[in-house]
């Protein structure tokens, strides 16, 4: 009796003794391949990388303000009486009342023939399609400004402007009264080159399928 309990006592001792070590080596190879931590790190190293390119290519901090209803038209307003290099527009409808010179259109309209006259080099460009801006055209082609409609075969349904290659504009508002008075709208202010550029070449391509 005594000598089976002893050899079962080294046979337990063996076996005990041999997966001891085999867990414990087991343990570190799993937290090894594992790592939680270091993945995490990665992802983020990743994010960062991605934030550092897109600060080297803006050359500038991005600043963004919503503009909301008619406090878009104010700030439109002075944006165009500060401008000092370039003006360019899209719009999409531009529906000029020249019967009532408080309209909000035909103010910001006003401001863009006296940028024009200043020596800011204002190019103007609207849907072909939206009868109104057949007015618009003609207002501020007989006042030095450079304007055009889109392409025929096109519709441009597009709401920007960019000023001194510096800011954009762009949202929902078209240039009605409802639009910059009545209407819920929203649209954003960009200062930053890299939009700006971005926009001006968008701006372009069009101008290049354009017609009187």
């Amino acid at each position: 009796m005594k000598q089976t309990a002893l050899s079962v006592l080294v046979v337990l001792l063996v076996l005990t003794s041999i997966p001891i070590v085999g867990v414990e080596e087991a343990s570190v190879y799993v937290c090894e391949e594992a790592q939680p931590p270091r993945v995490v790190s990665n992802v983020g190293e990743v994010k960062e990388a991605e934030k550092h390119e897109v600060s080297e290519a803006s050359n500038d901090a991005v600043s963004i303000t919503v503009l909301e209803d008619s406090a878009y038209y104010y700030m439109m307003l002075e944006l165009i009486e500060n401008a000092n290099r370039s003006i360019y527009v899209v719009m999409y409808a531009m529906r000029l009342d020249l019967e009532d010179p408080y309209d909000p259109v035909n103010v910001l309209a006003e401001a863009l023939i006296g940028a024009e006259a200043r020596g800011v080099s204002v190019s103007v460009l609207l849907e072909n399609d939206v009868k109104s801006n057949i007015a618009a055209y003609d207002y501020l082609k007989a006042n030095n400004v450079s304007v055009a409609f889109d392409s025929r075969y096109e519709t441009t349904h597009s709401k920007f402007i960019v000023l001194d290659e510096e800011i954009a504009v762009v949202g929902s508002h078209n240039w009605t009264e409802y639009g910059l008075w009545s209407n819920h709208e929203v649209s954003v202010l960009i200062e930053d080159t890299t939009t700006a550029a971005q926009l001006i070449w968008n701006f372009k391509i069009i101008w290049g399928l354009s017609h009187d």
